[in-house]
């Protein structure tokens, strides 16, 4: 084999090699391609996700501190407790006196 061939034959390989290598980056294109497409639509699907979790937890939030007014409108003031404590106390104090009363009449008759 002379030189010529062995150079052309050498030609021929990386000739070949190149088609190969052109295959392979068509391929990888076209993968970068797809991988792009679902990047994009994951970008898509998680927009969306965050915007259904902001409205669903603003309206909760909503709810929750509606519902804690309600509350706050509808719970006795920490004085008026105080004060039927107070008068409960008083209350429960008379009727044990009335009773001890009550049974001092009896066994007096």
């Amino acid at each position: 084999m002379s030189n010529e061939e062995k150079i052309l034959a050498l030609l021929e390989k990386m000739e070949r090699t190149q088609e190969k290598h052109g295959e392979i980056l068509e391929q990888h294109g076209k993968l970068l391609e797809q991988h792009s497409r679902a990047l994009e639509q994951l970008r898509d699907d998680v927009t969306g996700v965050k915007v259904r979790l902001d409205l669903e937890v603003s309206k909760q939030l909503s709810a929750l501190a509606e519902g804690q007014e309600t509350l706050l409108e509808t719970l006795a003031s920490k004085e008026r407790v105080e004060a039927v404590e107070d008068d409960i106390v008083l209350l429960k104090s008379t009727t044990k006196a009335i009773n001890r009363e009550i049974a001092e009449l009896k066994k007096a008759q």
